[in-house]
């Protein structure tokens, strides 16, 4: 077959024309792309600045340490706040997790920390979301945020108690926090195939404290 001037000038034409579509589709995908690291950034910063979220991590990285809560709003246009210091430890965690078993009313500190705990579960639960229904981001990118809690959360390590993990994973499922459970899952796979990328972050000393409740309010600053 003998090609004629025509001819080439088509070939070319399509050549150029399927380059620029590529080239094209490159740019949506790496536009696309950003976005998904600006969501990612933005829900990063909200999940962060909660101080349910912060709790959270506080009582995770610790054995034992004194943590702040929010018991109520005297003056929300002030931002004044009724704050309840308790000292946790991981026995106060584990029998807070638990007290549905124990066949027992859960007390008022054991409901700060439950509380506390069912935020944090619920932000874990918007970022199996964004996986597993809008697919705008993958594991591997909540995995350096993330990554460390999740372990701590689902295997044993010398962090916590050896039961910690079974705990956790009862509760996660009697409170119906299967999207926790599924992003533990994206967890577990994801360093299955990248073990290098396991956290190798150390713990927090304990804290030796003998006080066990403290009751202030920011606007007197003095215990109540």
């Amino acid at each position: 077959m003998i090609l004629v001037p025509s001819d080439w000038i088509t070939i070319i034409g399509l050549f150029v024309t399927s380059v620029a579509f590529i080239a094209g589709l490159f740019q949506y995908r790496q536009a696309q792309r950003w976005k998904a690291l600006e969501f990612i950034s933005g829900e990063m910063k909200e999940f962060i600045s909660s101080r349910d979220v912060q709790n959270a991590i506080f009582m995770l990285e610790a054995n034992r340490r004194p943590i702040t809560f929010v018991t109520q709003f005297i003056n929300k246009v002030d931002g004044d706040e009724r704050l309840v210091t308790v000292v946790v430890s991981d026995e106060m965690i584990l029998s807070t997790l638990t007290y549905y078993l124990q066949n027992r009313s859960i007390t008022k500190e054991e409901g700060l920390i439950r509380d506390t705990f069912n935020t944090f579960f619920f932000y874990l639960s918007n970022f199996n979301h964004y996986i597993q229904v809008f697919g705008l981001i993958k594991y591997s990118d909540l995995h350096p945020y993330l990554g460390y809690w999740l372990e701590i959360l689902s295997e044993e390590t010398d962090r916590k108690p050896s039961n910690f993990p079974e705990v956790i994973q009862n509760y996660l499922k009697i409170r119906r926090y299967d999207g926790v459970r599924q992003l533990i899952g994206h967890y577990k796979a994801y360093c299955a195939k990248h073990p290098a990328q396991r956290s190798q972050q150390k713990l927090y000393e304990p804290i030796d404290l003998k006080t066990d409740v403290i009751t202030k309010t920011n606007d007197k600053n003095k215990s109540v």
